[in-house]
């Protein structure tokens, strides 16, 4: 029997088990939830393999936590907003708006 390696976990499939398994307001999944989560869809898998599977996605950037065998939060990236950057975002659109007034004249 072949043994399991990080490699036969899709990234999909772990992030989407790190999605359905936050518990937090803010989308953080514990490791062990994330775990079972894994379990449920593929069989036994080695707690060694899903925290190098972690590690692998969250130097790709792909999630933040932590992946050295603590607790272990996962949480995946969230989209960018403008959110607190209106100001920014303001003088961006007043530049471009003085752009096109110029380029009219």
């Amino acid at each position: 029997m072949k043994r399991l390696q990080c490699k036969d976990i899709p990234d999909a499939l772990f992030l989407e088990a790190v999605r359905e398994s936050a518990r937090t307001p803010s989308g953080w999944a514990m490791r062990w939830d994330v775990h079972t989560a894994l379990e449920a869809v593929m069989g036994p898998v080695p707690e060694k393999v899903v925290l190098a599977k972690a590690k692998k996605l969250i130097r790709a950037k792909k999630m933040d936590g932590c992946a050295c065998g603590c607790r272990g939060d996962f949480q995946l990236p969230k989209p960018p907003t403008i959110q607190g950057h209106g100001i920014w975002v303001q003088r961006l659109l007043d530049q471009a708006q003085c752009q096109l007034g110029g380029m009219e004249k």
